[in-house]
């Protein structure tokens, strides 16, 4: 009996300790950061994360091609009552209430704090001295430099933090000047580029931040932080240093003219036209271009050649932005970029030409006529056609 006692006994302990096990909340299939950048393979995930972001409403038909609609070239069209969307930032009276701008806030720091992430972890890493972790790193860090440019291209100075966000942080943070957030930007740059691979040797090559593009971001960069500023107390002005970033940035183009140079496509139209036939051209004018999916993306529907729903299969796409007549006429008469640039027709629901007023001429570059996978009749959104970010033609010109 005294035996069964204790058997009992020791039943018990063991079905507690059981118990105690089972409702552990400790999942082990979490994955710690230590884990995740501890391979390649891994961090390559972590990072891709970063570039998820480019996705999503924020920048595809926001972002991306249709914030920039009141200057001389772009004019959108906007109404006489605030909307609360794209159509007041065209008109500058979007208020604190503005969907599109908050949208656009919250991705933007949402990928500033993913590659704030992926930095961490790979700085961390035990291989972080690999090649191919330093070509991921210096990727993070250039995406979180692209998103820092955007946002104080919009709103002047902002929140600058390159920590990940965690649990208990002081969310409200003041905001720092553009001066200091590109300086930080560029040096952090600087610092990694030599590290990086050029596109070539880079896994879907243009597609991802690689060493030219970089080269060409600090020099963008670098003239952004030379140049003037409309400040809070509309004068504008700019730093007494700004001959060391307009030396900077002349020393960055001219290194990626020595180090990487390319011949320029002889066709204007095909580098556009590659991107709506989903080519992604190497060793071409596209240095960095965001890229889609079939089935994701915005260019050709809401920032491209016109088309009309009908029965044919490519679809509907508009243009958020029409292009100015008095940037149509700027071009000269012989310059064959003018038709490549400004489309003076649209296409109706039989695909047949139609003319376009001239309030409404539009994007040319880009067309969903030209995808090689119509998406079908009732198609709109989701043409997979990327979006260049950076071209060689940009650096000639810087």
């Amino acid at each position: 009996m005294k035996y069964i006692k204790i058997l009992g006994i020791l039943s018990l302990a063991l079905l507690g300790n059981s118990c105690k096990n089972f409702l552990d909340t400790e999942s082990p299939s979490n994955f710690t950061q230590e884990f995740v950048y501890s391979t390649e393979s891994d961090a390559l995930k972590g990072v891709y994360s970063v570039y998820a972001l480019f996705n999503q409403d924020a920048y595809t038909s926001r972002l991306g091609n249709s914030f920039m609609g009141n200057t001389d070239i772009e004019v959108g069209g906007v109404n006489a009552t605030i909307d609360n969307g794209r159509r007041d930032i065209w008109s500058f009276e979007a208020t604190d209430a503005n969907g599109d701008s908050r949208i656009v806030w919250i991705n933007a720091y949402n990928a500033i704090n993913r590659a704030n992430i992926a930095v961490e972890g790979i700085q961390q890493s035990a291989i972080a001295s690999n090649p191919e972790m330093q070509q991921l790193l210096g990727e993070a860090k250039a995406l979180r430099a692209l998103w820092f440019y955007w946002l104080i291209n919009h709103w002047g100075d902002v929140p600058f933090n390159l920590e990940p966000s965690r649990g208990g942080d002081n969310f409200y943070q003041p905001k720092i000047g553009r001066d200091t957030i590109l300086t930080t930007l560029i040096n952090d740059l600087i610092q990694i580029e030599p590290n990086m691979k050029p596109a070539s040797q880079v896994i879907h090559g243009v597609e991802r931040v690689n060493r030219e593009f970089v080269m060409g971001l600090i020099a963008r960069l670098s003239l952004m932080r030379g140049g003037y500023w409309l400040y809070p107390d509309m004068v504008m002005r700019r730093k007494d240093d700004y001959k060391d970033y307009y030396q900077i940035a002349r020393d960055y183009c001219h290194k990626l003219m020595t180090t990487y140079d390319r011949p320029l496509n002889p066709s204007f139209a095909k580098v556009f036209e590659n991107q709506s036939k989903w080519i992604v051209a190497s060793n071409d004018d596209v240095l960095f271009e965001v890229a889609f999916q079939d089935g994701f993306g915005d260019t050709g529907w809401n920032h491209g050649i016109k088309v009309d729903a009908g029965s044919h299969p490519y679809g509907s796409g508009s243009n958020y932005l029409s292009l100015s007549p008095n940037y149509y006429y700027s071009f000269d008469t012989l310059d064959t970029r003018q038709d490549a640039t400004c489309s003076l027709v649209f296409y109706n629901t039989t695909l047949q030409q139609v003319p376009s007023e001239v309030t409404a001429i539009a994007p040319a570059k880009w067309s969903r006529l030209l995808t090689p996978v119509p998406k079908g009749p009732q198609s709109a959104k989701g043409t997979g056609i990327n979006w260049p970010i950076m071209r060689y033609s940009d650096v000639l010109l810087m």
